[in-house]
């Protein structure tokens, strides 16, 4: 797309200079537009109420649905969370950095738009070192939500990621195709037992044996 500002990166072993670019933009309140370890994302600042507003119209994306956030690491999530289950760290220690999205419950700081007005928020370190080097320099929560149109397909390329987003970016980060777009599973930690609220990259059994191994019960 003509004007968009693109960048090619290694996400396991990201460039100095497209980090350095990437915080940049998302500290102006900006949208980036990079390959996580599960589909391409939009990444901005998190603890920003007109940054997350920005994610929402460059989706067209309703109000309603929270976004998730993407953290450094895990020590991380205790700054957009109010209280984390025994169930997190179990989880968290197994999975992260990985393809598992935790849902727990909000702290007071958090935007609106980030919770959905759920009261609470899904957090993730992604094994991307990308990402995680941008959420570490920018020193904030990053939006985890994928580079698409609402409704749309989660594209498996930049090419794709500019053709659906390109107007609401700041800048895309090209690190190739995805190997297969399949986003993350999402366990839920706000109910009386942990639930899988979306199926994903790691398969219900495997997250039912942590649980039980750690906790002595399961899945709801």
């Amino acid at each position: 797309m003509p004007g968009l500002r693109t960048l090619a990166v290694r996400p396991a072993q990201p460039g100095a200079d497209a980090v350095r670019d990437a915080v940049r933009q998302v500290r102006h309140g900006r949208i980036v537009a990079a390959p996580t370890d599960t589909l391409y994302g939009l990444l901005a600042d998190g603890m920003s109420n007109s940054a997350v507003a920005r994610v929402f119209r460059a989706k067209r994306r309703p109000r309603e649905r929270p976004v998730p956030l993407l953290l450094e690491s895990t020590a991380a999530v205790r700054r957009v969370a109010a209280e984390l289950p025994r169930a997190f760290h179990c989880l968290a220690g197994a999975f992260w950095p990985g393809a598992v999205t935790i849902v727990v419950p909000a702290g007071p700081s958090l935007p609106e738009l980030v919770t959905g007005g759920r009261g609470s928020v899904a957090v993730r370190v992604p094994r991307s070192a990308l990402i995680r080097a941008i959420a570490r320099q920018a020193r904030c929560p990053l939006t985890g939500t994928s580079a698409n149109l609402s409704g749309r397909k989660p594209p498996r390329s930049a090419a794709g990621v500019a053709a659906q987003i390109g107007p609401g970016l700041a800048l895309l980060l090209d690190g190739g195709p995805v190997r297969r777009a399949v986003p993350s599973t999402i366990v839920g930690l706000t109910g009386k037992r942990p639930a899988v609220l979306r199926d994903g990259v790691v398969g219900r059994a495997r997250i039912d044996a942590v649980l039980r191994r750690a906790l002595g019960s399961g899945l709801a």
